[in-house]
């Protein structure tokens, strides 16, 4: 059934909550486990007592715990509320438990009927086993919380005419028990308040806590275009008698640009999930080095491979989105003559290391030279490769062959896959296009990098073309051997 004005308005409002508690949510948990627990934790490697550990801790990392308890492996110190019997005995229980020598237990909670303790717990050089914990002080997360609320708006900055402060917010967050630990503008709470799950990636501290959040009513109307009018059934018949006026002129201008429409579209969706991959890869890998959670220096130095392989992925996509998306059809470059083979080397191996399931095969003239740029060379290689492997078979071997010609040089990449039909080969150099049964398949795919490659061997007063007398797909580009000049995309065509 189809929802009323109200209706949609709600859930619209309740969708921006939603992002503003996935903001909160970001900054919050960050913001108790890099200032608060990690900070205690951290002071558990030494041998000074409960007292002195408080001390050297800041007011809101102190502020999080109702007690501190240190064992040093001959007394027991106490700070704060004093412990139960039973958390002595679980304490006595860890440290005689067969931990290996000189290392430390990773942050562990136990249950106690003082609350949930979390504690690190080791052997020391004497071989003397060690214990240090914190009883949470569910009191103290207020000051974490409004920390992150501190850190700027937790509206997006698309959301209405202007980012709302969070002064237009009512957050809540609320622990396992449904109380309330932290509270800000509580008159805004509403029917259409949304909650989130805190999210706990260490310890787990805040396990079971949840965040509340709804806006203030009177800002409604930055929103939602026109708030919660009962019936704007005027409006619409306004709006709809205007559309009818313009309908006529504007019919033959939608034909013409629907098709380029569809294009951008699918662009914009699929270069959103081309740069999602390597951003993914590059932030898992890199929060496995921040936590720690390498377990060797093997691991360690893979997963910056990983994040170094995934930031020239991403680079290079960025480079052919940013030459795609220049509005001048000029390209200006600083061309001079240079040898070539060291650039062709540089980017075949490059490519060769980084994708072992395909075989790329170099036969080059090393004295070849031509007038190029060489970080355009190398981004037209670089496009050359990449369509190669995406589009041909697992296993396959690519040519790149590099050859004196005379008044300059050719570049030639042939892969061993399906080729290009005879009716596409011209309109394969242009932007957002791509063939026919690649929108059909799984392959991912931007269609502008041989749209890149065709205008930056355009900038450097070359031709490109397809080789259509082999099996697969073979890309020839000639470059001229001319004296050293600045070029534009004027200069040659297809």
């Amino acid at each position: 059934m189809r929802k009323s004005n109200a209706e949609e308005a709600t859930s619209i409002l309740q969708d921006y909550g939603l992002q503003v508690a996935d903001e909160f949510n970001r900054r919050f948990p960050k913001s108790v486990i890099y200032s608060g627990y990690s900070a205690i934790i951290k002071r558990c490697n030494w041998t000074g007592s409960a007292d002195e550990l408080v001390a050297a801790l800041s007011p809101e990392a102190a502020g999080l715990t109702s007690s501190i308890l240190v064992h040093d492996g001959k007394r027991i110190s106490v700070w704060g509320q004093e412990v139960s019997s039973d958390l002595l005995a679980n304490v006595d229980q860890i440290l005689e438990s067969d931990a290996e020598t000189n290392s430390w237990i990773p942050p562990t909670g136990i249950d106690t009927t003082d609350g949930k303790m979390f504690y690190v717990a080791g052997t020391l050089g004497d071989n003397r086993r060690t214990f240090c914990g914190f009883v949470l002080n569910e009191a103290g997360l207020a000051a974490f919380a409004q920390r992150a609320l501190d850190e700027g708006p937790l509206s997006p900055s698309s959301v209405g005419a202007r980012p709302l402060g969070n002064d237009s917010f009512f957050v809540e967050v609320r622990n396992v028990l449904g109380e309330a630990v932290f509270l800000v503008n509580p008159e805004f709470d509403s029917d259409k308040t949304v909650s989130r799950p805190v999210t706990d990636d260490l310890g787990g501290i805040l396990e079971g806590f949840t965040v509340r959040v709804s806006i203030d009513p009177r800002t409604e109307t930055e929103l939602v275009l026109g708030g919660f009018a009962e019936s704007k059934v005027p409006w619409l018949m306004a709006i709809l008698a205007a559309a009818v006026l313009l309908l006529t002129g504007a019919v033959w201008l939608f034909r013409r640009e629907q098709a380029v429409m569809e294009m951008r579209e699918e662009f914009v969706t699929q270069v959103s999930h081309e740069l999602r991959t390597p951003l993914t890869q590059i932030r898992m890998f890199a929060e496995t080095l921040l936590l720690n959670r390498a377990r060797n220096d093997d691991e360690r130095r893979r997963s910056l491979e990983i994040i170094d392989r995934e930031s020239q992925r991403l680079s290079h996509m960025v480079d052919n989105v940013l030459h795609a998306s220049n509005v001048s059809n000029a390209i200006k470059l600083n061309c001079r003559v240079q040898q070539l083979f060291p650039l062709v080397r540089e980017v075949c191996t490059l490519m060769q290391s980084t994708n072992e399931s395909v075989t790329v095969d170099l036969s080059a003239d090393e004295s070849t030279k031509a007038n190029v740029n060489a970080d355009a060379f190398r981004e037209i290689l670089l496009n050359l490769l990449d369509n190669a492997i995406k589009y041909g078979p697992a296993g396959q071997t690519i040519n790149v062959t590099l050859a004196d010609i005379e008044g300059g040089a050719r570049l030639s990449v042939e892969d061993q896959g399906p080729g290009i039909p005879d009716g596409e080969k011209d309109r394969i150099w242009d932007k957002f296009y791509r063939l026919g049964r690649e929108q059909k398949s799984a392959i991912g795919g931007t269609g502008i990098g041989l749209a890149v490659v065709y205008r930056l061997t355009q900038a450097m007063g070359g031709r490109c073309w397809f080789d259509s007398k082999v099996q697969g797909a073979r890309v020839s580009i000639e470059f001229t051997g001319d004296i050293d000049h600045e070029t534009d995309s004027a200069h040659s065509g297809r």
